[in-house]
């Protein structure tokens, strides 16, 4: 029988020191998806606010895909601040035009580190689901690379970028999709302002971050692994938001884990497809400002297919 195990990060407040808005809703977040995770027979853990540092995640994911093996799945949830920044080192052969983020307790946690480092520790077969209800979450569990684009392929071009093969289906690797006008706006515009009520952190904040826990970051800097790095695992990723949208916090829940968790209601869906479909109709009637995007563009068929939450 599959064994599934669980991870659930909820941070209403980073390290005080990092001066980013207290949220609401993501500890409520966490405790209701490791609830939910429990139900549906996970052996689920939980990390929240002080506990939820890069230590602590990092350690519990690593130990998850020493235990997992072919069949198995590994959900990880994560609600809390979310950020993107542009890509610095693209010429060095990295794998995107700009890098989403996660802030953990004590950290920037980026996109590329979830994807090299972590998720290719999992064996083959394993299935690894993430739900991810932050700012420009998109491809935050997936680091997506994007190319269809004219523009965006000069700019490769034109700074002597190599671009590795897609990986695997569902792989969660570099995949070349089609780029949706709002994805080249997040490319240029690395600094907006956060609007009120949004679960995000601005590019100033992230250096001040950076700046306030130095030694950590450079770790995580060191320590990333080369884009071409395999991962066997198939991945997939149930986002709040689009790269470049907010994901709106709540006195209770985000908006996003707000919609899942109305449309789960212990209720079985055929498929993920089916599942998101119906949390973007209920995100869209409330607002237009927040689109749920399904990562890799292109899943594993079988994974996506899946009864959601089946181990």
């Amino acid at each position: 029988m599959p064994t599934g195990l669980s991870l659930h990060v909820g941070i209403n407040q980073a390290d005080p020191v990092f001066e980013t808005v207290v949220l609401q809703g993501c500890v409520k977040d966490a405790q209701a998806m490791f609830e939910l995770a429990s139900t549906k027979g996970f052996w689920a853990r939980k990390l929240l606010d002080e506990e939820a540092t890069f230590d602590n995640v990092n350690e519990t994911i690593s130990w998850a895909a020493s235990i997992l093996k072919d069949g198995d799945i590994f959900l990880f949830t994560f609600a809390g601040h979310g950020s993107f920044q542009s890509n610095e080192t693209i010429d060095l052969g990295n794998d995107e035009i700009e890098d989403q983020t996660i802030l953990l307790r004590d950290c920037v946690l980026v996109d590329n580190y979830i994807r090299r480092n972590l998720w290719t520790k999992f064996k083959p077969g394993v299935r690894i689901l993430g739900i991810v209800d932050s700012c420009h979450s998109g491809s935050v569990l997936t680091a997506n690379l994007i190319l269809d684009s004219p523009i965006l392929n000069g700019i490769a071009s034109g700074m002597n970028m190599s671009i590795d093969a897609p990986a695997n289906a569902g792989g969660g690797g570099s995949v070349a999709v089609a780029v949706e006008p709002h994805i080249f706006e997040a490319v240029v515009d690395v600094s907006a302002a956060v609007p009120a009520g949004g679960r995000g952190f601005t590019d100033e904040q992230r250096r001040n971050i950076e700046n306030s826990n130095p030694a950590l970051h450079q770790k995580i800097r060191d320590s990333l692994l080369p884009a071409n790095t395999p991962l066997n695992a198939k991945v997939l990723s149930l986002a709040a938001c689009q790269d470049n949208e907010s994901a709106a916090d709540g006195p209770n829940h985000g908006k996003f884990t707000q919609a899942l968790l109305d449309i789960f209601d212990g209720g079985a869906f055929s498929t993920y497809q089916e599942f998101m479909n119906l949390i973007q109709t209920r995100i869209g009637s409330l607002t237009q400002a927040q689109h749920p995007a399904l990562r890799p563009q292109v899943p594993d068929a079988l994974f996506v297919n899946e009864q959601p939450f089946t181990i």
